[in-house]
């Protein structure tokens, strides 16, 4: 059983529109190999419930994060008509997963959203782990048209890390639609617009404010939420940390100028009544213009 909010039915959409998504499904153990979760919340639950609301979705372009080494192997076997870049050789923790009867793979790779980017050991900008961004390089079979896609997840702790990790990405951004690329970000933020404070245990930095890296993303990017053009459906806070109700928006799709948002969604389903993730999964349906 599904506790589904009723949506709006979205534009009809052409042959060549593509739902993409970004879906942060939680690790299953910490560094040392701990459980996160017990329970109905322990990934070996969740895992059917995060199928489910991925194929009730329709994705075809999904930038997943927090995915682990010991994951790899569930995500792989459940999806199996998908394809991943980069993976599952690499176990990179954000990995871009996509339906191989649309996309092509051209090219694909990884950086750390650090001061040293070739290097996933070494922590910079004051973060609390190496931070990854993954990026694929995709043809849309039936356009043509060249698509490159990253997908992050930024320090929870380091808003530093934040600020100068988007930075980062965007430098690539902006060279890949120097290029004539379409480009499409998604990612956990760990940052929000409007809000005073971010994550109760993250210090405050005064010389960063809080929805500062968004605001850089938006002045390259298009948030897939502010251009859609049939209303939103679902709550718009995505990150509820197994509480009833969302407390943050944290979950984006970014969007270069060449693509249309035909509808957006935020997925709180509950299969079954229980939690798929901490955060609920956000989709777009894209077309070109």
């Amino acid at each position: 059983a599904f506790m589904l909010v009723e949506y709006d039915e979205p534009p009809a959409p052409s042959k060549d529109s593509f739902v993409a998504a970004s879906f942060n499904i939680r690790i299953d153990t910490d560094g040392k190999g701990n459980l996160m979760d017990k329970g109905d919340n322990a990934w070996s639950a969740r895992r059917p419930r995060v199928a489910e609301v991925v194929r009730r979705g329709g994705f075809e372009l999904i930038g997943f994060q927090e995915v682990t080494k010991t994951m790899w192997p569930d995500l792989v076997s459940d999806f199996s008509e998908y394809r991943f870049a980069d993976g599952p050789d690499k176990h990179g923790p954000n990995p871009i997963a996509y339906r191989p009867e649309l996309f092509e793979r051209l090219d694909s790779g990884r950086f750390a959203l650090s001061a040293k980017p070739d290097d996933f050991s070494t922590l910079t900008w004051g973060s609390s782990s190496v931070r990854v961004c993954q990026w694929a390089l995709l043809r849309h079979k039936a356009t043509g048209r060249l698509i490159r896609m990253f997908n992050a997840h930024p320090d929870w702790k380091s808003m530093e890390q934040r600020v100068k990790g988007m930075e980062l990405v965007l430098g690539k951004v902006k060279a890949a639609k120097a290029r004539g690329e379409l480009v499409i970000f998604t990612g956990d933020m760990n940052d929000m617009e409007g809000a005073v404070s971010m994550h109760a245990w993250a210090p405050f930095d005064e010389r960063y404010p809080v929805g500062m890296s968004i605001r850089l993303a938006k002045s390259v990017l298009k948030d897939s939420l502010d251009i859609t053009e049939t209303p939103h459906a679902g709550p718009v806070l995505s990150s509820h940390g197994y509480r009833a109700e969302a407390t943050e928006r944290l979950d984006y799709i970014f969007v270069s100028d060449g693509f249309r948002v035909l509808s957006h969604r935020t997925h709180n389903d509950r299969p079954g009544g229980k939690f798929p993730s901490d955060h609920d999964a956000v989709s777009a349906r894209i077309d070109f213009r």
